[in-house]
């Protein structure tokens, strides 16, 4: 219903809930001009001078400007802005024909931009954003280009004032084939200050004693290809550049064969920072495992685990020395356990059959 710059859209019998729902929009203040209109068959065109609404969650569209156009040929977004009085989204689009018929070989190019305030999405999610969220401002810039089989070029950065900064560059093959996906990405970021992010962890005791240290970096490559995963992950944690400590995770899965392989590093890695009240200091460890299958009482499943502890500081005093070996293989269960610490020394070896 359109009523005195009112429009009303609902599904009849429906309870509207908080925020943006879908099956009940009501919308007040409508403020519309377009000019340029064409249209004639399948082919459109119009360039949008206004739009300007106050929906029934609160959000409030202040300016919407941009040109559109399709045909046979291509399919435009052309210089597209929407703001409210906190937010702002850009963006240009341009497509081949194809683009409605999902044709693999359609090109595509778009360039997307966001600065949201994060009390305007409350608005529209109010479930979804916890108090420690509200009143920040997001920034987000997405480029690609390509095709819709070859995406060739992905580039998405996200950055918070004074927190947060991640940038991901890739590329993907079928990305509308889940089991021929092919993809590769470099992940890069820095989180400081982030000690307000424990108050969305929810209120139990773990959180009552847990911390974030000052500064979180992350670099770190992932690859799919057909099912395979790859990762390489470097994490960097520290109140600051001298007390940094790093954790270097190398993974491999094979979800069409079960096969995985994974390595992981830490080097004098502040676990204190993270548990400031359980009187932890470093970590320095290296684990590897790799295996076949899940199911323990499958005789085709086998794994080997080994664990060596260099460094593992608890009130001020340094317990490293531990090593856990362990291996599957036949349901047959081996393993064995060691600590070379003067203050506990101990050797303990297990079997067992599944």
């Amino acid at each position: 219903v359109l009523n005195d710059n009112q429009l009303t859209y609902g599904v009849a019998g429906h309870h509207p809930t908080q925020g943006l729902d879908p099956s009940w929009i009501e919308l007040a203040g409508v403020h519309v001009a377009v000019d340029s209109l064409y249209n004639r068959g399948s082919d459109l065109a119009l360039r949008i001078r206004q739009l300007a609404f106050r929906e029934r969650c609160g959000l409030e569209v202040e300016q919407t400007r941009g040109r559109f156009s399709m045909d046979s040929t291509a399919i435009r977004l052309t210089d597209f802005s929407l703001a409210t009085a906190a937010s702002r989204l850009t963006a240009n689009m341009e497509a081949g024909g194809g683009l409605l018929r999902m044709e693999p070989q359609t090109p595509l190019t778009a360039s997307l931009g966001a600065d949201l305030a994060t009390n305007d999405v409350a608005r529209l999610v109010p479930a979804l954003l916890p108090a420690a969220l509200r009143n920040r401002q997001i920034g987000m810039e997405l480029t690609a280009d390509g095709t819709l089989e070859d995406l060739r070029r992905i580039d998405l950065q996200i950055t918070s004032p004074d927190h947060l900064w991640l940038t991901v560059d890739g590329r993907a093959r079928y990305p509308l084939d889940p089991r021929h996906l092919t993809a590769s990405a470099r992940i890069r970021g820095r989180l400081r200050n982030g000690a307000f992010l424990l108050e969305t962890v929810p209120d139990t005791a773990l959180r009552r004693r847990l911390a974030l240290p000052r500064q979180i970096g992350i670099d770190a490559t992932a690859r799919i290809d057909s099912q395979n995963y790859v990762l390489s992950s470097l994490l960097r944690a520290g109140q600051g550049r001298r007390e940094e400590g790093r954790i270097h995770i190398d993974g491999r899965f094979d979800a069409r064969h079960e096969r995985y392989e994974a390595a992981i590093r830490a080097d004098s890695f502040p676990m204190g920072s993270f548990l400031p009240a359980d009187s932890l200091g470093r970590l320095g460890l290296a684990l590897d495992a790799r295996g076949k299958g899940f199911d323990p009482y499958n005789p085709a499943t086998w794994s080997r685990l080994q664990l060596e502890v260099a460094q593992a500081e608890y009130r001020s005093r340094d317990f490293g020395g531990v090593g856990i070996t362990a291996e599957l293989a036949d349901q047959q269960l081996q393993g064995r356990i060691e600590d070379r610490d003067s203050a506990l020394l101990l050797s303990l070896g297990l079997e067992g059959r599944l």
